[in-house]
């Protein structure tokens, strides 16, 4: 991908506060302002799809994984051999969030660190 494409290149970002999804440049801080309630708006994997606002319990699920870490970034799977096979999914009940937080700390970060991270695009 040419530099101009890049810089172009949309992300999703979640509101932690009133769960608004946005899309924004990649390059940048990793935390940002929400325009809408001016809480904290953080960068999503692409694996993130949000669910409607009445949808209750599927966001207690993603605000679950969030606190511990979890910002719907690839997770690679694996097979018994360790060669990959695709990538973990997200659970969608609270139950298997659960498990997916203890099977999967390693993939998780704060969200101190992600304040302090700033993406910048390859030259």
């Amino acid at each position: 991908m040419t530099d101009k494409r890049q810089a172009g290149y949309l992300t999703k970002f979640l509101c932690l506060q009133c769960h608004k999804t946005l899309k924004r440049k990649v390059a940048g801080r990793s935390v940002r302002k929400c325009p809408n309630c001016d809480g904290e708006a953080i960068r999503m994997g692409q694996k993130f799809r949000p669910p409607p606002l009445s949808a209750s319990k599927e966001w207690e699920v993603i605000d679950f994984l969030i606190r511990h870490g979890h910002y719907f970034h690839s997770i690679p799977a694996t097979d018994e051999s360790g060669h990959r096979i695709g990538n973990v999914e997200y659970p969608k009940s609270m139950e298997a969030a659960e498990v997916f937080v203890r099977e999967n700390v390693e993939w998780s970060h704060s969200l101190d660190d992600l304040r302090n991270q700033e993406v910048t695009m390859a030259r």
